[in-house]
């Protein structure tokens, strides 16, 4: 061999690769992001105040509602997810049906400014919402929806309380 020639590198052996542990790839249905409770975490804390109240009234349905809907929005507020959203959509949902339904019985026989802090309360909130969602604006948007979504779990907080003490 001379000097200008290329040395001829060996081919080195296959060699069998070690037994590793296989990656597993999660599913997007169980990522979440880790960050610091928000202010809607804190702002879900408020509907403790509702399933109190129930609880202290008698109406333990309504209370078991509350403290489901409690839990749920803590969870969906610090791991947001598909399953998290769903299942606390599902707590929303049933505090929706059963709010309206003790509103519709007590609607006659109860004072009108209770009645009428309840529907405007609900209004409320289907507009803060579901226009929003339409707009992209109020809670959904990207600056100050975070804020709107807080000040929603409010309003919530006292319009069930109005249909609590019906």
């Amino acid at each position: 061999m001379t000097g200008m020639e290329r040395p001829r590198h060996r081919r080195p052996r296959h060699r069998r690769p070690r037994h590793r542990r296989p990656r597993h790839r999660r599913p997007r249905f169980y990522k979440y992001r880790r960050e610091q409770p928000s202010i809607l975490f804190w702002s879900s804390l408020v509907l403790m105040t509702n399933m109190w109240a129930a609880y202290m009234t008698g109406q333990y349905l309504y209370s078991m509602f509350f403290g489901s809907l409690v839990i749920s929005s803590l969870v969906y507020h610090t791991r947001q997810t598909l399953a998290t959203n769903l299942w606390d959509k599902l707590w929303v949902g049933s505090i929706v049906v059963y709010g309206g339904w003790k509103t519709i019985i007590k609607w006659g026989s109860s004072d009108f400014t209770y009645m009428m802090g309840c529907v405007l309360a609900f209004f409320f909130v289907v507009w803060v919402y579901v226009y929003g969602f339409f707009t992209q604006s109020f809670c959904f948007d990207p600056l100050y929806g975070n804020r709107y979504h807080a000040l929603m779990h409010i309003v919530v907080s006292v319009g069930h309380h109005l249909i609590i003490f019906l």
